[in-house]
């Protein structure tokens, strides 16, 4: 060739579509007493090759002996995305209970697999990793786990942020006071009132007398007597209305106390 031609650079062309599609035999090679057969490895193999995993298709593998699989392989990555697939499926502060005992015991406390599901249960209980882990352990035995009493500290966990959830804040617009209220009752707080409308929060020292309430400063809803009429408000109210509940977490087809059930309270 010319000498100005050697170092010449092609462009790439891609032939592998005019190639014919070829068959091939990979051998694979899995140690004694493994979770799965080698045409199901193969199998396995396969359809973590793609681009996208098909969870569908892999949902006929067992989910610890797909982790199983993918530790003896290096298939680091893929395993993270069965765990969150598998997380986001379940409920993470019961069904990963079974499932971190196993691989406790397949694995140890320290593989990256029992530190994945640990991080994720620690992040929707608001504790620390190692606390799930220590929670974890038998008080006697280090090699044994201890369930009830990490089962009994998810309850207490859940209850308590079910609690503490159901307090609401507002401001009052009569004494411009940020208000703390605490749930006594659905929808009833011990020094606020939901209107019966929208389910915003009136102060109940500043509360006006019942045959004094006209309209709800928030969504316009009128009153007549105390009540609500519903029959007579216009589409921008109801809409007004859906906002307002959907912001505190009321639904829209449940039915608020109204403020002449509570008339006891202001006597």
């Amino acid at each position: 060739m010319p000498e100005s031609l050697v170092y010449k650079r092609t462009e790439p062309i891609d032939l592998s579509i005019d190639l014919p599609p070829s068959r091939c035999l990979v051998l694979i090679d899995i140690p004694e007493r493994f979770p799965m057969d080698a045409s199901d490895v193969a199998c396995f193999l396969i359809i973590c090759s793609q681009t996208e995993l098909n969870f569908a298709l892999l949902s006929r593998f067992h989910l610890i002996a797909m982790l199983i699989v993918t530790n003896y392989y290096q298939m680091d990555s893929v395993a993270a995305l069965i765990l969150r697939f598998y997380i986001k499926m379940t409920h993470i502060t019961e069904d990963p209970l079974s499932l971190l005992c196993a691989l406790w015991y397949i694995f140890g406390d320290n593989h990256p697999y029992c530190v994945n599901l640990a991080s994720r249960m620690a992040r929707a209980l608001d504790v620390h990793p190692s606390r799930i882990m220590e929670l974890l352990r038998h008080r006697n035995d280090t090699l044994m786990l201890a369930t009830a009493r990490f089962c009994k500290f998810v309850r207490d966990r859940l209850r308590a942020h079910r609690y503490f959830s159901a307090f609401r804040t507002f401001t009052c617009e009569e004494c411009d006071a940020d208000i703390r209220c605490k749930p006594t009752a659905r929808y009833v707080y011990d020094n606020a009132r939901c209107w019966p409308c929208c389910g915003c929060l009136i102060h109940k020292p500043c509360m006006p007398p019942l045959c004094r309430l006209r309209r709800c400063p928030h969504c316009n809803m009128a009153y007549f007597l105390a009540e609500p009429l519903w029959e007579r408000q216009s589409a921008i109210t109801r809409d007004r209305i859906r906002k307002y509940r959907e912001q505190n977490g009321i639904p829209r087809n449940a039915v608020l106390p109204s403020f002449t059930q509570l008339r006891t309270v202001f006597m």
